[in-house]
C-alpha cells in the first residue's frame, strides 16, 4: 500500500520513518532528492516530515512516497502539484495526500486530479486554516458530483473534542483531528503540530488501512462526503 505525500520533502533519517519511505522527487530542484530543505528560519520547515509521521502513525504498514512540491517559504507552483499528481499515480500509489492549500484553482491540477480518479486512486485535500466558510484549492474541486468528487474527500481539522477552531476551513466532506497532534519533526525531533495539514493524513491513514482490507476505492469515499466526524472504525467494518 503506497501513499503519495507531495508536500515540502520529508526527513529521511527520522527513525520514526525508517523504512517507511519509497525514493521520491523534488520537482521543486528538479531531482531525487525529496529530502526537507531549508533550516527552522524557513516558513514549513519539517511540514512534510510531520505529515508523514501522521500518515505512519496511522497506516503503519503503508509505503510513503515523498514528492516535494513546496519551496522552503512555502508556495509552491501548480504546474509541480499536477506533475506530481501524475507520477504518483503511474507509480502505484493508491491515496494521495495533499496537505496544500491555496485560494486560486488551477485548471491543470483539476485535470491531474482527473486523471489519478480514472485510475481509482483515492486524493484527500486539506480544506485549509483562514478560517473560511468553504475549502480551498484543491480541496475544493473535491466536493462536487462527479467522478472527481466520487474518489476524493476533503478534511476540515477539529479538536479533541470535535470542535472547530476559528482557522480552520468549514464545509470539508469530513472533519478530522487537526489540533495538538504528536508526530515527527527533522532532526530526530517530536513536534505538536496543528492545522487541518495535519487532519488529512489521519484520513489518508485511515483508508490504507481499509483498502488493506479490499475494500473498494469508491465506496470508502462515499463514506466520507457526510461533513461528519471520521469514523475509522467504520470504514473498517
Amino acid at each position: 500500500m503506497t501513499i503519495a505525500l507531495l508536500d515540502s520533502g520529508v526527513d529521511f533519517t527520522h527513525p520514526m520513518l525508517h523504512g517507511v519511505l519509497l525514493p521520491g522527487h523534488d520537482f521543486v530542484d528538479d531531482d531525487q532528492n525529496a529530502s526537507e530543505q531549508g533550516d527552522e528560519t524557513s516558513r514549513i520547515y519539517g511540514h512534510g516530515t510531520a505529515v508523514a509521521g501522521v500518515l505512519h502513525q496511522m497506516a503503519p504498514a503503508a509505503s510513503i512516497l515523498p514528492l516535494r512540491v513546496l519551496g522552503t517559504d512555502g508556495s509552491g507552483q501548480a504546474a509541480h502539484v499536477a506533475q506530481a499528481i501524475r507520477l504518483a499515480v503511474n507509480q502505484g500509489a493508491r491515496i494521495i495526500n495533499l496537505s496544500v492549500a491555496g485560494p486560486v484553482s488551477s485548471e491543470g491540477v483539476r485535470a491531474a486530479l482527473q486523471y489519478a480518479a480514472s485510475r481509482n486512486v483515492l486524493v484527500v485535500a486539506a480544506s485549509g486554516n483562514n478560517g473560511g466558510s468553504v475549502p480551498q484549492a484543491p480541496a475544493d474541486a473535491l466536493n462536487q458530483k462527479n467522478r472527481l468528487g466520487a474518489f476524493g474527500t476533503s478534511v476540515t481539522a477539529v479538536d479533541r473534542d470535535g470542535n472547530l477552531p476559528s482557522w480552520s476551513n468549514r464545509g470539508g466532506e469530513v472533519q478530522a483531528p487537526g489540533v495538538d497532534i504528536q508526530t515527527s519533526y527533522p532532526d530526530r525531533r517530536m513536534v505538536t503540530a496543528s492545522g487541518s495539514s495535519f487532519a488529512a493524513p489521519v484520513v489518508s491513514g485511515a483508508l490504507a488501512l481499509a483498502l488493506a482490507q479490499g475494500k473498494e476505492a469508491q465506496t470508502l469515499a462515499a463514506q466520507l462526503s457526510t461533513g461528519k466526524l471520521l469514523d475509522a472504525e467504520a470504514l473498517l467494518k
